[in-house]
Parts: C-alpha cells; structure tokens; sequence
C-alpha cells in the first residue's frame, strides 16, 4: 500500500491512498484533517507536526511526495528528509 503526499495551498496538503480501513483509522489520528469528498483525498495541516505524524502513522508504507512539494518546501528538504532517513 502507497500514500502519495501533494500540496493544497499555502496550509494544507493532500494524501491521498486506495481505500483501506486500517490507513482511514491512522489519518483521522491527524489533528485538523479533513476528508473532501468531491477529490476523495484527505487534507491535512501543512505543519512540520502533521508531516511528522503522518510518517510516524504510516511507519514501513510508501509515501510518495509530489516532486514540486519537494523543490517549493523547506519543510521536505530539512525535517522531513531526517524523519525518512531515520527510518531507513
């Protein structure tokens, strides 16, 4: 199972995976998230918390995140970078 990862606006982000109730259970965990029906994606803070915790929630799945989301945020090329290789 995959989640891809891409940016909304300024404050939020996307994730988006098949359905499957285990990753439902483990998104909802995620304060301030959101299911928006009509793109059937979650939306979730655009915070270095929720990006943390949703690596945390999703420990030993692919998150693929947008290669723009990558270039544009500083959040990516720092923090997040140390979270995905602390878990390598």
């Amino acid at each position: 199972m995959s989640v891809w990862l891409s940016r909304n606006d300024e404050n939020s982000l996307y994730v988006r995976f098949k359905y499957d109730e285990q990753m439902v259970t483990k998104i909802r965990e995620i304060p301030g998230r959101k299911w928006v029906s009509d793109r059937k994606v979650w939306m979730i803070p655009f915070t270095l918390e929720s990006i943390r915790q949703l690596y945390t929630l999703f420990e030993g799945t692919m998150i693929h995140v947008d290669s723009m989301l990558m270039k544009e945020s500083s959040l990516f090329n720092n923090e997040v970078y140390m979270l995905i290789y602390e878990r390598s």
